[in-house]
């Protein structure tokens, strides 16, 4: 840093008491623009991350509130969760392998919506979604809160609930919960329940979640649901 003497009087001349002007040399300017640079570097993504955890927690609370109470509101208009009518998963046979036929479920996932879960929850619009090695979605649903739930005809009626509009990963912003009868009930986190995170044979101790949610991405709804709805600083996917 470099000192400037200059001596002034009120008159607008100058006398001989100084007074000094400190100034930066450029230098000094740019390590301090490349300290605040490489502070900001190490701390913005972290302040992104634990915004975006908090968004995607209050996210996850909302609609799993929301459709546990709409399917009560269901049932008491059309019996027990047990009761309604729902079809098989319909498939088709692609060179030899056995796939679910979108085509064949849609009408089927929409008659279920319609009866079900239409009159019950708050949304703005449905969508045409597509199908691929990802999804096999029939059924987009935009909620008031502009998520998008995807439902699909499968053993359960499945929900996979999307919290933004970035290309969907399991375990990062997509979230799987599966609607099932007593016979396919296994499939659902917390037997006892008809409406809970995707999590077929699992055990309920945090660390065999845990494990799970690694191995299998589309399960990880349950040990979110276990922690609370909360991702907790062991949660194994950058958000």
């Amino acid at each position: 840093m470099i000192l400037k003497m200059k001596t002034f009087n009120r008159g607008g001349g100058y006398n001989k008491y100084p007074l000094t002007q400190a100034a930066f040399t450029l230098a000094e300017v740019l390590v301090t623009l490349a300290v605040i640079g490489v502070v900001a570097a190490m701390t913005i993504p972290n302040l992104v991350q634990s915004y975006k955890k908090k968004v995607y927690s209050t996210e996850l609370k909302y609609f799993y509130s929301m459709m546990s109470q709409a399917i009560k509101l269901s049932e008491i208009d059309n019996g027990n969760v047990e009761t309604w009518e729902k079809e098989p998963e319909v498939l088709a046979n692609n060179n030899g392998n056995i796939l679910s036929d979108k085509q064949g479920n849609e009408p089927l996932t929409q008659k279920y919506f319609d009866k079900y879960i239409k009159p019950y929850i708050k949304y703005t619009e449905t969508t045409v979604t597509g199908y691929n090695n990802t999804n096999r979605w029939n059924l987009g649903i935009i909620l008031a809160n502009s998520s998008t739930v995807y439902m699909h005809n499968g053993g359960c009626m499945d929900f996979d609930i999307l919290l933004d509009n970035k290309e969907p990963v399991y375990g990062q912003n997509v979230f799987k919960f599966v609607l099932c009868n007593e016979q396919n009930k296994f499939q659902a986190y917390q037997e006892k329940t008809n409406f809970a995170p995707f999590c077929s044979e699992c055990n309920p101790t945090r660390e065999a979640l845990l494990e799970m949610c690694k191995t299998y991405p589309t399960k990880c709804a349950a040990l979110l649901m276990y922690d609370g709805w909360e991702f907790k600083d062991d949660y194994p996917y950058k958000l």
